[in-house]
């Protein structure tokens, strides 16, 4: 029931900001299209026993889990982001979030469609590097 709300809100800020007609569109669809989103939060707090980027890493994680959950169920999922999940006019707006908390991933699912082409990808061997410790 919320996706309509978040699509108006994503057009509404889209249109704050003055982006580009098409990259509006395309904010408002990924919420007006979706049959189902859960919006995974990393909301990181002061804990010295585990540190901050413990605790992104592991909402990443929850992103992840998702993902594998859904597919492992026969469902299509997909783990986007995009410019709404890092405005903090939006977040603190249509989702309420506090200062200081983040979209880890916007979890997509509903049924598999056609699979699109992928898109291009680095030079692993320009990218990895493997040492001998």
């Amino acid at each position: 029931a919320a996706l309509p709300r978040l699509a108006d809100a994503a057009a509404a800020r889209a249109a704050a900001l003055d982006l580009d007609p098409d990259k509006a569109a395309k904010l408002r669809a990924m919420f007006a299209d979706a049959p189902c989103i859960v919006a995974v939060v990393a909301a990181p707090v002061d804990q010295p026993k585990i540190p901050e980027a413990e605790q992104a890493l592991s909402a990443g994680a929850a992103c992840y889990g998702l993902l594998n959950a859904a597919h492992a169920m026969g469902w299509g999922a997909n783990w986007l982001t995009g410019a709404m999940a890092r405005d903090e006019t939006f977040l603190s707006d249509a989702l309420n979030l506090d200062p200081g908390q983040w979209i880890a991933g916007f979890v997509v699912i509903g049924t598999e469609g056609p699979v699109p082409s992928d898109r291009p990808r680095p030079d692993l061997s320009r990218v990895v590097r493997w040492v001998d410790i």
